[in-house]
């Protein structure tokens, strides 16, 4: 859905109800624009983005993505019915929510509308303005950025749990 895409755009689910509130609102404005050949949700999709992208120029003086996504991560429901499998999927939300921090947003976006809304790499082209090859190399170094920087902040969280047992 829109909203859900917006949502993983941009982290908060507040701000993604105004970005596709603004979506509306500027396809409206706009529909003479839109050419009846395309998906519509395709059309939406890419003024979302466009939005987005504006949001994340935003933050880059304000809030980190790290503190939006975290407080998402809050208000989301629960993780599991005991409070350990809770705890353990806090963490690893934690963990990806900081690792998402790193990726810039062109990596950010590839990742977003490539893996999580599952969008083909020729349409994430299109609504990105860029190439396939492009959107390819995006998704890969998006991944191993991601990868390199959860496995680091296991080995460092363990060190910590260690450390912590033996004093």
């Amino acid at each position: 859905s829109l909203h859900a895409c917006a949502r993983a755009l941009v982290g908060d689910p507040h701000l993604a109800d105004d970005i596709v509130h603004e979506t509306v609102a500027q396809a409206l404005a706009g529909w003479r624009r839109y050419d009846p050949t395309r998906e519509l949700g395709a059309w939406l999709r890419g003024i979302a983005v466009h939005l987005a992208r504006h949001h994340w120029r935003k933050l880059r003086h304000g809030r980190s993505a790290t503190t939006v996504l975290a407080d998402a991560a809050r208000e989301s429901p629960s993780w599991g019915s005991d409070p350990e499998s809770e705890l353990s999927g806090r963490e690893q939300a934690a963990r990806l929510l900081r690792a998402l921090d790193a990726l810039t947003p062109n990596l950010r976006e590839a990742l977003v509308l490539r893996v999580i809304e599952e969008l083909p790499t020729e349409e994430v082209a299109r609504l990105t303005r860029t190439s396939t090859a492009a959107i390819h190399t995006r998704v890969c170094k998006a991944r191993a950025i991601l990868s390199a920087a959860i496995d680091a902040e296991r080995a460092r969280g363990g060190k910590r749990r260690s450390d912590d047992g033996d004093g």
